[in-house]
């Protein structure tokens, strides 16, 4: 593969239906797709905010396993961007070098040509960045060695001098004098600044009046200074101090999420744990997907933040999301901050080593179960004893392995041969297996083997 797009970034524009907006360029990892929507609606400045793939599932990427070409994968989002908001997908690559080569070992022209990929994969990023930076045209001027900005001068502004040549500093008073011929700035304290006074005297209330006291005047338009103009900004930015509660959803004891299908859950003591950060805790509730299991309005994290508990007593085997959200008693919008825990049920894989060439499906998953999420790239290691067959069983539920990868990343997948058999999972029903042989019998010793889909 080879990286020919110089696309970095791309922006589109919701509409209030589209979920899918595709990713133009290539990309190694999921972790190196960062995904911003930022509301237009917003005044001053926009927000960015970041759509995390995770608990919450803002949005998942779909197509092509990594590493991807352009346009091959997509950025689905769980709830379409609105026609207000723009989307902005961006590639942001770890500045590091992960390919490892063994001495005396092969020198693969497929991992070679994936890090030259990856390295000019960050020069563009890079290159963005830059595009997007401050910078000095040629000119004249400027020499061709680094320019050195003097160093910080406390309360002062900088500027170029006379000859655009060099910077210097002004303090507030030097600025006064040289500003509007002499006329002044009318520095904090002159004559422009009106005063402002809250509306009340509660804590925490945003809320200012109108400016109390015009005391300014314009020599330039020969009136005073009125700033009651200024308030709406000023109420935007004191409410920008806003910040929620935290809150995390945990389960005592600590089960493990991941668990085998037919492995049944009699109860779950759910724990919310809430921090207060400025308004007292008002509400907690507990779900069970869509399910309203309980809510509180005292004791636990409420009003200070803390614990609060919850025991749902209703089995189950399998995939369930619990969550709780959280209200504190501010005017914003609620729930003021929500946190989930999902439980997952698989079918297992597995593996192991026997003597007997013949091994029925049936048989196999009675060697080493493994219940782990389905993955693209499973290693497992065997301990054989002399003429052993080694056996590797996955779900056929999921898609046949393409590769079977030695210790040394030889492809080795013609060395193995491929059945269909059935065996009772735990939860009584039958299951069919894809199970792979190693066709050889090996000689006792420890043997490590990587199976791709």
């Amino acid at each position: 593969m080879s990286v020919s797009n110089l696309t970095v970034k791309q922006t589109y524009s919701g509409n209030g239906s589209n979920l899918d907006f595709a990713i133009p360029f290539t990309y190694f990892a999921e972790t190196e797709v960062v995904v911003y929507v930022r509301d237009e609606t917003v005044p001053l400045n926009p927000t960015l905010t970041l759509k995390v793939v995770g608990a919450l599932q803002d949005y998942t990427l779909t197509g092509a396993t990594p590493p991807s070409t352009p346009l091959s994968t997509t950025v689905t989002f769980k709830t379409a961007p609105t026609v207000a908001q723009k989307v902005i997908i961006y590639r942001a690559l770890p500045l590091t070098q992960i390919v490892e080569y063994i001495s005396s070992g092969r020198f693969p022209a497929e991992s070679h040509e994936k890090a030259l990929d990856r390295i000019v994969a960050m020069i563009q990023q890079m290159q963005e960045q830059l595009n997007r930076a401050m910078v000095m045209r040629i000119d004249e001027k400027v020499p061709l060695e680094p320019f050195t900005v003097p160093l910080p001068v406390g309360d002062t502004f900088w500027a170029w001098d006379a000859s655009a040549e060099a910077i210097v500093y002004y303090t507030i008073a030097e600025l006064d004098s040289l500003l509007a011929g002499g006329a002044g700035l009318n520095v904090p304290g002159g004559a422009a600044f009106a005063l402002l006074e809250k509306a009340s005297s509660t804590d925490g209330d945003a809320a200012w009046t109108a400016p109390v006291l015009y005391q300014g005047y314009s020599t330039r338009y020969s009136q005073l200074v009125d700033l009651s103009g200024a308030k709406a900004t000023i109420d935007y930015i004191m409410n920008m101090g806003y910040a929620p509660p935290t809150a995390s959803l945990g389960t005592s004891p600590s089960y493990s999420t991941l668990r085998e299908k037919g492995d049944t859950i009699a109860s779950v003591d759910l724990t919310a744990t809430i921090v207060k950060v400025l308004d007292n805790i008002a509400t907690v509730r507990f779900y069970r997907g869509a399910t309203l299991l309980n809510t509180q309005v005292a004791g636990g994290g409420i009003p200070n933040g803390g614990a609060s508990l919850y025991t749902d007593a209703t089995p189950f085997s399998d995939t369930t999301t619990y969550s709780t959200q959280v209200d504190d008693a501010s005017a914003q919008a609620k729930p003021s901050a929500t946190s989930s825990r999902t439980f997952t049920f698989v079918y297992p894989y597995f593996d192991g080593a026997d003597a007997s060439g013949s091994l029925t499906a049936a048989q196999v998953a009675a060697k080493t179960k493994r219940i782990i999420s389905t993955s693209s790239s499973i290693t497992i290691s065997f301990t054989a004893a002399a003429s052993d067959y080694l056996y590797f069983a996955q779900p056929s539920s999921y898609t046949a392995l393409t590769q079977i990868l030695d210790v040394n990343n030889f492809d080795v997948t013609p060395s193995w041969d491929v059945s269909t058999g059935n065996y009772t999972a735990l939860d009584a029903s039958s299951q069919t297996l894809r199970v792979y042989r190693l066709i050889n019998p090996v000689a006792a010793g420890t043997y490590s083997f990587t199976f791709k889909r």
